[in-house]
C-alpha cells in the first residue's frame, strides 16, 4: 500500500489562507489610518478612500481597537 501525497514544502504548512491574509491587511490598513489621524473615523475614512459607514463596519468586522495607539 502507498501513502497518500501530501505537500511538505514550508509554504503549504506556514502560508495563510487568502482570507486570513486579507483580513490582516485590512487590519493594519486600518489601525494605522486611525492612528494617523489620532482615531477620528471620519478623517481615516477619507484618508483611506472610503466612506464613513463602510470604515467603521471594517472597524467592527476586523475588531480593530478605535483608540488611537
Amino acid at each position: 500500500m502507498s501513502q497518500p501525497e501530501t505537500d511538505s514544502s514550508p509554504d503549504a504548512v506556514s502560508s495563510p489562507s487568502l482570507r486570513d491574509a486579507t483580513a490582516h491587511f485590512q487590519r493594519r490598513l486600518v489601525s494605522e489610518a486611525l492612528r494617523r489621524c489620532d482615531g477620528n473615523q471620519s478623517r481615516a475614512a477619507r484618508e483611506s478612500g472610503l466612506d464613513r459607514g463602510n470604515f467603521s463596519w471594517l472597524i467592527k468586522r476586523l475588531g480593530v481597537n478605535e483608540q488611537p495607539l
